[in-house]
């Protein structure tokens, strides 16, 4: 009876290993890439819905007032500018990107306050990496627009 010998594996391992892990040292920085573009969106998305309450909350007599509403609209917009600041990302937009938008809030029939920001965001990082394979565009950048809209408050704070 002939008894079959195994051939040698040794090194097979290593060589699986330096094959499969190729992979992931490219996969490793797409996953980091998309988590900052989602943890961008929700920071923008927060930061509108934040902004579209706090314009909510604005008295009629509030609104009506162009002194006290150019205030709030600054003051809504810098909440979103500030919001975005604290969470590290950049660059930042300014607080004119900002869009409000106060519908029926002067007449007080079926009022809604929408706030919105479109916000570009660039990926210097990804860009370096990838920059020797993408020749014709290598600057990577998403658009992300945020927009929140709140129906004005049944009891809004007074003046």
């Amino acid at each position: 009876m002939n008894s079959v010998r195994p051939t040698s594996q040794r090194g097979v391992a290593g060589i699986e290993m330096a094959l499969i892990l190729v992979y992931f040292i490219f996969l490793i920085p797409v996953v980091l890439l998309f988590g900052r573009v989602l943890w961008t969106y929700y920071v923008l998305k927060q930061s509108t819905a934040a902004a579209a309450r706090l314009y909510s909350l604005a008295s009629p007599a509030m609104i009506a007032d162009t002194a006290t509403r150019t205030a709030l609209n600054l003051g809504a917009r810098q909440m979103v500018v500030d919001a975005l600041s604290g969470a590290g990302v950049t660059p930042l937009p300014s607080a004119t990107d900002v869009l409000l938008q106060c519908s029926g809030c002067t007449t007080m029939v079926n009022p809604k306050v929408q706030v919105s920001l479109d916000y570009f965001l660039e990926d210097k990082a990804f860009s370096i990496v990838t920059s020797g394979y993408l020749s014709e565009n290598p600057q990577f950048s998403w658009e992300l627009y945020a927009t929140s809209t709140v129906p004005y408050a049944t009891r809004p704070l007074t003046k």
